[in-house]
């Protein structure tokens, strides 16, 4: 929620089209169909240091044997990816920017780490169109 806060005001191309999935998985299903790209963007339990950006396409994700990040949100965009490539929509590009987390606690508060690691991943996302 806050890498997208931060990305509504910075300068996107005019055909770039910001959206909060939030938990919704595979209902993002027409969210994501016939797109040329889509920039997925999530918290993350991927054992890194607390704050660390990481950026991987799904082919990526898919080819690591043994590699599993979780997602805090449970949106499982692999599924629906496969979902969309059989209903002959899926978008031609998946870009996938995770941040670190340092706690699973619940609260509303990011740790100074997670907050501090927003502007890379912004960064990272402009750099992506």
């Amino acid at each position: 929620m806050r890498v997208i806060e931060e990305l509504k005001k910075v300068s996107l191309p005019d055909n770039v089209e910001i959206v909060d999935g939030g938990t919704r998985g595979a209902d993002l299903l027409d969210v994501i169909s016939d797109r040329q790209k889509i920039i997925v963007v999530d918290a993350i339990d991927g054992g890194y240091a607390p704050g660390t950006v990481v950026c991987f396409n799904l082919n990526d994700l898919e080819k690591t044997d043994g590699f599993h990040i979780n997602s805090l949100h449970n949106i499982n965009i692999p599924e629906t990816i496969a979902m969309a490539h059989l209903l002959g929509v899926a978008p031609k590009d998946v870009v996938v920017v995770g941040i670190q987390l340092k706690s699973i606690e619940c609260g509303t508060e990011l740790s100074n780490e997670v907050c501090s690691s927003i502007p890379a991943a912004v960064q990272i996302i402009q750099q992506r169109f």
